[in-house]
Parts: structure tokens; sequence; C-alpha cells
């Protein structure tokens, strides 16, 4: 929480109603309490050590009900003041904007076109980087949202509330009315359980996920203008379309990969309220155009094309005469938006993608051909200014987000895939035992028996392979029909070889989506990724890429997609698998190494980066991280996963959604510019030395989790048990029924370790790395000094080491440690992670020139100092309930489980609103 006057007196106001609701929902008592416990939560933290046992005492005398109260008190508070920085946020960014203009404010569209042009880019090399360059936000459902929606509504409503109190022509009366309806919303978030109800079905994510389209509907187009103005004060003469620079996709409703509530028919429902959404969103954009374009041919003249279009359209689908009767006969662009309408109407009365009925628009080139009839109507014919508004926004969003809004893209484990086909060709040809195969073996099967000549009718198939069978069978009738711009990729997770990406080829080919043979390729949409997500996997993905490129069959299915390959890396298995510094340099190497395969084999290579929100899983600042990349990664555009809890932070309101959109697409356009760290002077040196801290890390981090008795350690000292149960998301926590730490996926486990404030996945094992190393040779504080200073990639690492590490609260930390009830593992373990973070805090700071973390960011560092007050009582609160359900207080036969479950949940989500951070 920023101090800053208007931010304070925001903060200030929203407490102070908090506390009247308290008063009035829950008593005077219960708010006293509530408030001697923030205080005593302060004086620790300033100093007053007895202070701590106070709360404790406190916390440990209280029953269910008056937890709960001081629990809510907490996390609504955190809430508010959560939306109160929002927007401040906003409030900075307009005032920074106001003092640049007329020049571009920084990190801006604006500023990267120009940086571009006094780069020496040329006219036709930016034409060539609109047609080459396409940024890809892919939103996943991943479970890190710990708020309900419903309580998130009604937080955006207090924040337009808030927003309008700052109109400095607010009349008094109004004022008043603001603040009743606050308060009104405060009362009502009180009453509404703030839980999840019940755990969301994979169709409720899907709605969820496409509520944030409401948002970008409107940005987008105040994206593109952003770009045209751009350029017409740059480069004037340029008439390249730019609107393949941004694209979304997603993965909700379309990852099967450890989720078996995720089936043919779920992908296909997904897929219709895909296309119902955007029908939607473009029938009510022809009501607008409807009443702004009255242009009537007594005044101006209409093109010919758009008067025999007219006539085509009539005399193809006859109903439309009747719709066309209540538009005056000179007003021809009324005219065919109200034929555009009835088109979308019809395509819209389906209940399924296929059997559209006459006259439905198919395909979204049709519907972006037909507003682009108008323009140039308008173009010839004196309206080219009525052009620039609603118009031209309405073919940004045509282009954009057509007919189905966001690409679908199928994810499955590579191995069940393997299983599936194994099952086909046993049942089919009596080949048994193929997932067990040696990878070469594995090879010649799918290579001697390809699936042209298998009748899947006289095939007895688990439900299982019938899922899979129906999925593609569905998604090829969609590509016919519809065109192959409904799905995006399908990715392969955990791909360790060649035989993994065959497989699924060897599938898309039994199902008709791929028709390629090694000697024959047609045009083909079916768009294979690897995910590459270990550490060892890093390692082996630019030999995979080779075996691919160099295989004949890939190679000419490759060569049906115009050379185009996308490679997806992951950055939360391999930090999970391998600690953060290894990680993050694994990932940077594997890329440099992709990249180089790829050029080699003259394919255009493209990087999908599947991001966590927290910096445990490679989150952090988004535009920082694009920056960090290596440069040539970068040429052919690149995706990301939006997760969780970011889909509403960057999403939920439209001015922090245009922020987030013009930082990647600035980042993403300047990347490439930037020099490689190799022509730095030192580049061969440094990737040395990132290879010695990175394997030193490795080891620190594996020594860590090998412990004898570290997973009684996370199993006690973090809240890995509710977190497993939370109901925020259709996926089970682990990929299968065994429970084991490889099997844990890596959201629940950065979860934990974010509540219980150890943040590990972040930091652990870079202080080791870097000490050893610098023990060997002192001289190298000079190099890495200079490698922060001079490299973007290190400099990224370092400053979310930084920011974790300023999160990381051993004083909280301890008191989870605690609950481990073996205290031989508790000291072993807990010994480890203190001596690591004093190794590393130190290391960082020398590396920042830094007394002491962030000093070189005081704002950031006072938000932090002032959350943590707020926070601990949360934490506190949540150790005492975990010590009743385990039997360590006197308490802990006074509750039935499910009571306790409830406490902490409720503890789980409070402390993520605290921190703004969940898994």
């Amino acid at each position: 929480m920023v101090v800053n006057k208007e931010l304070r007196n925001d903060i200030n106001m929203l407490g102070e109603f908090l506390g009247t609701v308290i008063r009035e929902q829950a008593g005077e008592d219960l708010f006293d309490l509530e408030e001697e416990i923030r205080q005593k939560a302060k004086d620790w933290r300033q100093g007053d050590h007895d202070a701590l046992d106070e709360v404790n005492a406190i916390i440990q005398d209280l029953g269910y009900d008056d937890s709960l109260v001081i629990i809510k008190a907490f996390s609504i508070f955190f809430d508010l003041a959560n939306l109160a920085e929002d927007v401040h946020r906003i409030r900075i960014l307009r005032e920074r904007e106001q003092q640049h203009h007329p020049e571009p404010r920084t990190e801006s569209i604006g500023e990267a076109i120009r940086k571009l042009r006094d780069s020496g880019l040329t006219s036709d090399q930016l034409g060539e980087l609109f047609n080459t360059v396409t940024i890809k936000p892919v939103f996943t459902a991943h479970p890190t949202e710990a708020k309900r929606a419903t309580v998130r509504k009604k937080l955006h409503r207090i924040r337009e509330y808030i927003n309008a109190l700052h109109d400095r022509n607010l009349l008094a009366r109004e004022e008043d009315e603001y603040y009743r309806k606050i308060q009104a919303e405060i009362t009502s978030l009180w009453q509404t359980d703030l839980l999840h109800p019940r755990r969301p079905k994979v169709i409720d994510e899907v709605k969820w996920g496409l509520a944030f389209m409401d948002t970008l509907w409107e940005v987008v187009p105040r994206i593109f203008r952003d770009v045209d103005r751009a350029i017409d004060s740059t480069y004037p003469e340029n008439t390249a379309d730019p609107t393949q620079l941004l694209q979304f996709g997603s993965w909700i409703g379309g990852d099967r990969d450890g989720n078996p509530h995720v089936t043919a028919e779920v992908t296909e429902q997904t897929l219709v309220l895909h296309r119902d959404r955007a029908i939607r969103f473009h029938r009510t954009q022809c009501r607008e155009l409807y009443q702004s374009l009255s242009t009537s041919a007594k005044q101006a003249g209409v093109s010919d094309d758009l008067r025999k279009a007219i006539e085509q359209a009539t005399q193809s689908w006859p109903q439309l005469e009747k719709e066309l009767q209540r538009v005056p006969d000179a007003e021809s662009y009324r005219q065919w938006i109200t034929i555009i309408d009835w088109r979308l109407g019809q395509a819209g009365t389906s209940e399924d993608l296929l059997d559209l009925p006459p006259g439905s628009y198919h395909r979204s080139t049709e519907l972006v051909e037909d507003i682009e009839l108008m323009i140039s109507s308008l173009e010839k014919n004196q309206g080219h200014r009525l052009i620039n508004g609603q118009l031209r926004d309405w073919q940004v969003r045509a282009k954009v987000f057509g007919l189905y809004l966001m690409r679908l893209d199928i994810r499955e484990d590579a191995a069940r895939f393997l299983g599936i086909v194994g099952e086909i060709l046993e049942k089919s040809e009596g080949i048994t035992g193929l997932p067990e195969m040696a990878e070469a073996e594995k090879l010649r099967v799918l290579r001697e028996h390809p699936p042209d000549e298998i009748v899947l009718d006289q095939v007895d198939l688990s439900e299982d392979a019938e899922d899979i069978i129906r999925l593609f069978s569905r998604l090829k009738r969609v590509e016919e029909e519809l065109g192959g711009e409904w799905i995006g990729n399908y990715i392969m997770s955990m791909t360790r070889d060649l035989s993994d990406i065959l497989v699924i080829l060897w599938l898309g080919r039994l199902s008709g989506l791929c028709t390629c043979t090694a000697e024959h390729a047609e045009e083909c949409s079916f768009s294979i990724v690897p995910l590459f997500e270990t550490v060892d996997d890093l390692h082996r993905a630019p030999e995979v890429l080779k075996k691919m490129f160099n295989d004949a069959l890939y190679g000419a299915h490759l060569g049906a997609q115009d050379g185009q390959q996308t490679v997806m890396i992951g950055y939360s298995d391999s930090t999970k698998d391998g600690g953060y510094l290894s990680a993050n340099w694994n990932l940077y190497r594997s890329q440099e190494r992709m990249t180089d395969v790829a050029n080699f084999n003259d394919i255009k290579l493209s990087i999908f980066h599947g991001r966590g929100g927290t910096l445990g899983r490679g989150g952090g600042p988004a535009a920082r991280s694009i920056l960090s990349l290596p440069p040539e990664s970068v040429r052919y555009g690149l995706s990301m996963t939006e997760q969780g809890e970011i889909l509403a932070e960057r999403y939920g309101e439209p001015a922090i959604a245009h922020r987030h959109l013009e930082q990647i697409l600035w980042a993403s356009l300047l990347v490439e510019r930037q020099k490689p760290h190799e022509e730095k002077g030192k580049g061969t040196q440094y990737i040395d030395i990132l290879e010695s801290l990175a394997n030193r890390s490795y080891h620190a981090y594996k020594a860590l989790i090998n412990e004898n008795g570290f997973l009684q350690y996370f199993g006690e000292a973090t809240p890995i048990s509710e977190v497993e149960k939370l109901p925020i998301g259709s996926r089970p926590a682990h990929r299968s029924a065994e429970r084991t730490l490889e099997n844990l996926r890596a959201i629940p486990w950065v979860f934990s370790w974010t509540q219980n404030r150890h943040f590990l996945p972040a930091w652990f094992g870079i202080g080791t790395g870097i000490e050893e190393e610098t023990d060997r040779n002192p001289d190298l504080w000079d190099d890495l000094r200079h490698m922060y200073q001079e490299w973007p990639f290190f400099r990224a690492v370092i400053n979310n080491a930084v920011l974790a590490l300023k999160k990381t609260d051993l004083k909280i930390g301890v008191q989870y440690a605690r609950l481990v009830r073996d205290h031989e593992v508790q000291s072993a373990v807990w010994n480890r992670i203190t001596a690591e973070f004093r190794k590393s805090y130190d290391v960082l700071c020398r590396i920042t020139d830094q007394e002491n973390l962030l000093d070189n960011t005081p704002w950031l560092q006072r938000s932090i100092n002032i959350r943590n007050p707020y926070v601990d009582p949360l934490n506190l609160l949540q150790v005492e309930w975990f010590r009743r359900q385990r039997g360590h207080s006197v308490h802990s036969r006074d509750y039935e489980d499910s009571t306790i479950e409830d406490a902490l949940r409720y503890t789980i989500q409070g402390v993520a609103s605290g921190l703004r951070s969940t898994g």
C-alpha cells in the first residue's frame, strides 16, 4: 500500500466504512478486538517483542465465530485497499500521459515505433514486422483464483464509485450518494460467503474466462488506434495492416492434461460459447453503427460494389426483404448493416457450430470482407472521417476476435496419447506394448503402421480412447465447415522425444485433421506444439526439434504450415524441478539453442511461454520478462499464458488492461533490436559464469528437497493439505492418483510456499550458487555487477529474486515451521532454509549495490512493510487453526473437521488478498 495523499484518503475512507460495517454486523466488542490485534501486530513489527505473544494469546482464545469476524475484517480490508491501489495506479497513468503529451509516454506503442524508426528501421521493414510478429496472450483456468466472481463484481462496483468520487465537478448530493453506495456494497460484502460454494465445472471456468472479453472488446480497438497514430506520426507512408500484432487464445475447455472433466463434449460446448459471445458482441456493434451511420445516397455517393452486394444478398436470401422494409431505400449503409446483423443472427440460432442455417457467416473473413466493403465505399465518397471511429474499431475487432473470440488450444499429456495409439494398434494390428518400447522401436512401429488403413468401426476401444477419437472427429468437422481459425495449437505436455510428436500426428492423420504423408502435404492448420517442462526436458529440447525437422513425415507436415513451428516451455514445472536460478538459465539457454536449430533448418520458430502469475512460476512484470528473452527468439512473435488471479488483475479493468497490452507490445517490438549478450564483449564468459551458478544453485535446491524429512516439513509447515482441497478449479492438484512430489502440480506447490511466507520457489539456491562461485573467484563480483547492469536477462532474474526475498518473512515463517511434529526434521529443514535466505539476501544486496533490498525502489519497499502488520494476524490465525486441526491445541476437540477446514480456507483467501499473490 503505497503512501500517497489521494491513495491514503481513499484507503482511510474505505477503512472507516468497513469499521462502521463491522460495528453494525459484529458488534462493538469484536471491532475493538480487531483493532487491538491490528495495533499489537504493528507494535511487534516496530520492535515490541512481547506483542507477538499477546496477539497469539488473543487468537488462541478465539472461537470459530469470533475468528471468522477477525479473518473477514482483515481480508475485506485488503480487498478494499487493493482496489484503491488500482484506482490510484490508473490516476498515475493518466497523469503521466498528460505530462508527456504530445510525446508518447514511456513503455507505450508510440514510444516503441519511434525507437524503431530512430534505430534505422525502414517503412518496408516495419510492414514486414507487422506481417511476421504476433503477440498472443492465452487464458488458462489454472486454479489460482481464490476470489469468487460474486466478490469481484462487488469490488468492481466499489472501484467505479471511487472513480466517480474523484470527479472534480461532483455535486455534494452526488458525493453523498456514492458514499451511500460504497457503504452498501461493503455491507453486502460482509454478508456474502467469501468462499467458493463448490468446485467449478469446466463450463463455469469457460464462462468466467469469457467475462474478460467485455474488457478486451473495449480495449483492443484503443490499442490499434494507438498503433495507427504512432504509424501516422513516424511512418506516414506506411500502409501495412498491423492487426496481426495481437491475437488471443484460451486453454479453458481444451486443456485435458490431468483434467478428466475436459471431454470432447465439453470442448465442443466451449466453442459454441465462444461463438455465441462473439455474435452477441458483433450484433451490438451493428446496432450502434446503425444509429450513427445514417449516410443517404441522396446526400453522398455509394459504391456500385456495395449496391450490388445488397442486391445479391436479397436474391440469395429472400427472408431479408422483410428485414429491409424498415430501412429507407436511400440508406444503403444501414441496409448493409441490417444484412450483416441478420446473417450474424442466423449463425447464432444454431445450437452447435455445424449445420448452420442459410445466410449464416461460416468464417470470420466473410464478416471482415463485408465490413471492409462499407469502408471502401465511404473512402470513395468523401466519407473517410466516418471510418476512423466505430467502423475502424469494428474492423479491428472482426480481425482480432473474428467469430471465435479466442483460438482454443487443445493440451494433453504425451503419455496419454501414446497409450491411446498403443491401444488402437494392439486391437487393430495386434502390436502390443507401444508405450514401453524403446524410442527407436516406437518410431519404427509408428512409421510401418500408418493410420490410413485402420477402420475404427471394427475396433472396440476404451472410453478414454473413444473420447479422444470423438474430439478429433468433431474438430475435423469444425475445420471443414468453419476453417482452421477456431483451434489454435495441439500442445503435448511432457514431450520427451520425437515419438511423442509423431503420436499426435498419427492421431491427426487417423481423424483426417492432417492429410500429409512423407511424399505429399496439403495446407494444414493442425499445429503441433511440444511442451518442454522439466530441466532435463529443456536440455533435450534442441535435439528433439532437430529430430522433428529432419523427420520426413513431420517435415512434410511442417512444410504444409509454411515452415512455422511453435514450441512451448514451462516455467512452473522447471522451477519446481530444478530450482529458481537453474530453471531460469536452462529456459534461456534452451530458447537460444532451439532458435539456432530452427534458423539452421529455415524454420520460423515462435516460443510459447507457460508462465504463472507468481515469481516462483515465471511471473513478475510482463514487459520486463519479455525484454529479458533471447532477442532472436522473439523474431516471429510469442505467446504467453495468463493464469488464475492474473486474469482479473490484468483484464478486469479497461485502463489496466490497456496498459498491460501496450507494455507487452512495446517490449515485444523492441526486444529483437537489443544486442544479444554475446555482443557485449564478454558473452562467452558470461555464459560460463551462468552455467556454473545455475549448476551450483541446482545442487543446493536438490539438497533441500532431498533432505531427510523434507516432504514431512512441506506437508506440515505449509497449508498444502488445504490448498489441494480448495474448490477453486476443476482440475485436480495432482496429475494422477499417485500422490508424490513429482506428481504434484506446480500451482499448489507455489501456492503453499507463498501462504507460509517462505516464497522459496522464487529464490532458493541463488545464494549458495553465487557464494560458492565468488568464494572460488573473488574477482567475479565485478562481472556479476556488470552483468546486472548490462544484461536484461540477468537483471530480470536478480530483480525478481530480490522481490521474492523481500516478501519472504522468516518471522512468520518460523511460526509455520513449529507446526512440524518431528523436531529433528523441523530443525534440519528450517536451518537450511534460513541459512540459504541469509546467503541470498547478502549476495543480492552486493550485486545490486544496496544496503537493504529494494532501497533503490523505496515505494515498493514501503508498500511491503506497510502490508506486513495487516497480513500477520491472518497468518497467525491460520497457524492456530492448523494447531487445532492437528491436535496441538486445547481447543482441538471443540470443532468438527468441516468447521476447521472452513476457518483455514478463510485464512488462505485472506493471506492471498493481503499478499496479492496465490500460486
